[in-house]
């Protein structure tokens, strides 16, 4: 199961990313599940902006990742525009010849820091590319808006109690986003491994290192408070 998480938030100023390490290989044209230590996210060498993958990998795939983190492509270009033709064209060429072969789509969560404003973005699978708030790909999407919704459930049953003052922090967006990915987890015992990519307008921060299943909580704990003010 592949269950990418993206966030944004305009107060505080952030953007993140969280997946699984666990994801779909593409081997003599058919899909299969790799489920040890397959990462999904990918960060540019510059800082500026990072992509979690959802669909099938094959070299094709890897071919254009490594073209979007080299900086061959020109990806403020795409965040500005909202057209990724470089994805529209990997696409096209897997549709096949006579009827869609939709298991071999790719599709990406953009995030991106770009003139002081961090952004989420969906980049669909034919090239658009969409601002959003709140999202999820991959084949544990709907656990993931399970998650969501009873947590929206839960603050509105709250908001009685809130007081003027309530600020969301951006500790609070990080663990309602590696939340998420664990509670998909749970229907998949061959899903494991936590990933996060957290965007603000000074820079990007990769926690690829900071994150294992063992002692789950001692890590959030750990990466929560590097956002601590």
């Amino acid at each position: 199961m592949t269950t990418v998480v993206g966030i944004s938030h305009e107060d505080p100023n952030v953007a993140l990313l969280a997946a699984d390490r666990q994801g779909t290989i593409m081997l003599e044209g058919r899909a299969q599940e790799k489920s040890m230590g397959h990462r999904k996210l990918f960060l540019d060498k510059d800082g500026n902006y990072a992509l979690g993958h959802s669909g099938a990998y094959d070299e094709k795939t890897a071919e254009l990742i490594e073209k979007i983190q080299s900086g061959k492509i020109d990806m403020k270009a795409v965040v500005e525009s909202g057209k990724f033709e470089e994805l529209r064209e990997l696409n096209l060429g897997r549709l096949g010849r006579k009827t869609p072969d939709l298991e071999r789509m790719s599709s990406f969560l953009l995030i991106s820091r770009y003139d002081g404003k961090t952004r989420l973005q969906t980049c669909w699978p034919l090239g658009d590319v969409e601002n959003r708030g709140l999202t999820y790909i991959g084949s544990g999407s709907q656990r993931a808006a399970e998650y969501f919704n009873a947590r929206k459930t839960l603050s509105q049953t709250r908001d009685y109690r809130r007081l003027k003052n309530d600020k969301t922090e951006i500790a609070d967006i990080i663990v309602a986003g590696l939340e998420a990915v664990r509670y998909a987890q749970m229907i998949d015992i061959h899903s494991s491994g936590l990933d996060l990519v957290v965007a603000t307008p000074e820079g990007l921060k990769d926690h690829e290192t900071s994150l294992s299943d063992d002692f789950f909580a001692r890590k959030l704990k750990t990466i929560c408070r590097d956002y601590k003010k």
